[in-house]
């Protein structure tokens, strides 16, 4: 295989995270030709740190295609082993410590390798682990390797730091949630990829590898799960300072992982990274066309959200509308939606928000009905499709809304032949679907449901229903207690009685 092998539009092609037609050569059985930097970020464990770098050194992979990049804190007075890997750097680290996403981020800016293997200094690891991850970075450049992380007291068994390995077959049937089980110290991707999505967050050192495997999704990524990519790490049992650090990181991550609906639906909130971009393009539309295309959204049971109204605003000045102002319509759109938080205006279609999973394009007078982004999300989350397509008659005209999975189309766009339309990989490998949206999902102006709170509304109706069933339950009641008690004895005995000979007739014996 070259360096170049598995990148770009020669990359072959993976529908969802099922990796399973990749062609991963056997162990010890191929001819590696990539290169690959470890990063290994160390504070307090230094005493450990020979013993990683001697494991490093008995690798399987070749050691001119690995160098070494330990990172250590500012002023730490650190020596690489005579033991360790021939090409090993330490460098220094100067920001919060060098423990976290900044550490990893400043061994990346130091590494030569085509690939990043990171690697905690804890993590003991058998002789074939770097060529266990590098043989599928050959295959591919949209990779993540997920490596498995043993308990030192039972080595022989493949664990993993999240249940959702095993329970999909080592992410092959994980879809969307993937990205999850990329956490903790056995991961590796390439160096491009790493890049082109800016790397770890370094201002959110303890969040930093979950934050990044969400946005690697989002970028088109596939999430492989290799047991054969052994580490061992002595089993450490939950302390106080380990609850305290979930207590710390949570709002982070809920501010940055959208696809965590557990954490997000219900909370009529805003969040940093929303779960579904609307786009609205004016493109002429009046005033009221594309304010109810707004509302429509803005209303809906979907309050993770912003909506991006794209028209030529520059041509707007400070003055007020005349009769004869051709933008009239846009001023007044502006005036009636600048205040609104979740609403942007643009130029042109901006690219997709960083993490952002779903973006939905609505025409001007097509009114998304409360319920229809929930349904349509649910829709192409189910059938694993990568874009959506409503066609909504109006009148004479045909409106066309479409919703889109963002890791898709990325996807597409990255694994595209130079004269390839994006859209036809999205149908290749995740499938585009039409349908009716004027069934259920779309309305006219006027006809929409008014804006109002549909959680709470819901919440009101059931209440409702429950009171009308105690208010019969209590009528029912009042109807017995004036029945005299011998008579309702009575009754409930043939009641019993009743029940039995329809037991017995169903047991063939003789009632």
């Amino acid at each position: 295989m070259s360096e170049t092998s598995g990148t770009g539009a020669s990359a072959p092609r993976i529908h969802r995270n099922d990796y399973s037609e990749l062609e991963v050569p056997a162990l010890g059985a191929w001819h590696p030709s990539l290169t690959v930097s470890v990063v290994i970020p160390v504070t307090h464990d230094l005493d450990r740190l020979d013993g990683v770098l001697a494991m490093l050194a008995d690798q399987t992979y070749p050691g001119h295609l690995m160098d070494v990049v330990i990172v250590a804190a500012d002023g730490e007075t650190l020596k690489a082993p005579d033991h360790a890997p021939v090409r090993t750097r330490v460098v220094h680290h100067d920001e919060n410590g060098p423990d976290g996403a900044d550490a990893v981020h400043t061994g990346v800016r130091h590494a030569h390798g085509g690939v990043i293997l990171r690697l905690d200094p804890r993590l003991s690891i058998d002789a074939e682990y770097v060529e266990a991850h590098m043989r599928w970075h050959h295959l591919a450049d949209y990779l993540v390797v997920v490596g498995s992380v043993n308990p030192a007291e039972d080595a022989a068994k493949p664990t993993w730091t999240s249940p959702l390995v095993e329970e999909t077959r080592n992410l092959r049937d994980a879809g969307d949630r993937a990205y999850s089980a990329a956490i903790g110290p056995a991961l590796s991707w390439s160096l491009d990829f790493y890049g082109d999505q800016g790397g770890f967050d370094r201002g959110r050192s303890l969040i930093g590898d979950t934050e990044f495997s969400h946005r690697l999704a989002q970028a088109g990524a596939v999430f492989v799960a290799d047991p054969e990519a052994r580490g061992w790490q002595a089993a450490a049992e939950t302390t106080s300072a380990d609850v305290e650090r979930e207590r710390r990181i949570e709002p982070f991550l809920r501010n940055r992982l959208p696809m965590r609906r557990d954490w997000r639906d219900g909370t009529r909130r805003q969040w940093l990274i929303p779960f579904i971009e609307v786009i609205v393009e004016v493109n002429g539309g009046s005033y009221e066309n594309v304010a109810a295309t707004i509302v429509g959204a803005l209303a809906g049971k979907v309050d993770d959200l912003i909506v991006t109204i794209v028209a030529p605003w520059h041509q707007l000045d400070g003055h007020s509308p005349d009769p004869d102002d051709p933008y009239t319509d846009l001023r007044l759109l502006r005036e009636a939606f600048r205040s609104d938080s979740r609403v942007r205006f643009e130029e042109v279609t901006p690219p997709v928000p960083e993490g952002c999973p779903f973006r939905v394009t609505c025409p001007p007078g097509a009114v998304l009905t409360p319920d229809s982004l929930p349904r349509l999300v649910e829709r192409i989350e189910t059938d694993g499709l990568g874009i959506l397509y409503l066609a909504f008659q109006r009148g004479t005209e045909l409106l066309i809304a479409r919703l889109e999975r963002t890791a898709a189309v990325a996807r597409a766009h990255r694994l595209r032949q130079a004269a390839e339309d994006p859209e036809d990989v999205v149908s290749e490998l995740h499938g585009v679907y039409w349908i009716d949206g004027s069934e259920w999902a779309l309305t006219v102006p006027g006809r929409a449901a008014k804006p109002g709170v549909p959680a709470a509304q819901a919440e009101l109706n059931r209440w409702k229903k429950e009171a009308a069933r105690l208010k019969a339950e209590v009528a029912q009641w009042k109807t017995e207690a004036q029945i005299p008690f011998r008579q309702r004895l009575v009754r409930g005995a043939r009641r019993r009685a009743g029940k039995v000979r329809i037991i017995r007739k169903l047991a063939g014996k003789d009632v």
